[in-house]
């Protein structure tokens, strides 16, 4: 009997300590997730830059005549880096870090391309059939930053 009380003390200590643990996981989980979405995007581009060396080239080139090999890129050379942005944004377009945005809740009723939407209805946007949309890009498919310029 005694053995037994021990072992419920030990066990609320345990779980304080199991909780613990859980918040940590979750702060990881927040902190990790947020750089996955970075390391995704280059991992996209990359590899769209690899399939595509002549784009490649032009990217290289912009680099080295805004950054040159003398110095790691500043945040001030952003604006000039017209090119780069346009890669991230076709990287983007092609390849979302996620399918859908965050869900919207309508506020009151209203019609969306012919559709009624009552109020208090969740919508969820699909980024990933918007940045393949014939009716919206011209040959969605192929990986052409220029489209940003």
């Amino acid at each position: 009997m005694h053995k037994g009380r021990g072992l419920l003390r030990d066990d609320g200590r345990e779980r304080e300590r199991e909780r613990e643990r859980e918040r940590e996981r979750e702060m990881q989980d927040m902190l990790l997730g947020a750089s996955e979405t970075i390391v995704s995007t280059v991992e996209w581009a990359m590899a769209e830059l690899l399939q595509h060396p002549d784009i490649m080239v032009i990217l290289k080139d912009e680099l080295g005549r805004i950054v040159g090999l003398g110095r790691l890129l500043a945040e001030d050379d952003l604006p000039q880096l017209k090119f780069l942005s346009a890669v991230v944004k076709e990287t983007m377009r092609l390849h979302p870090v996620s399918p859908f945005l965050i869900p919207h809740e309508s506020s009151e009723a209203c019609e969306i391309n012919g559709y009624s939407i009552p109020p208090k209805t969740r919508l969820f946007v699909n980024v990933w059939a918007i940045g393949r949309d014939e009716g919206i890009w011209e040959s969605p498919h192929v990986f052409r930053p220029s489209r940003f310029l």
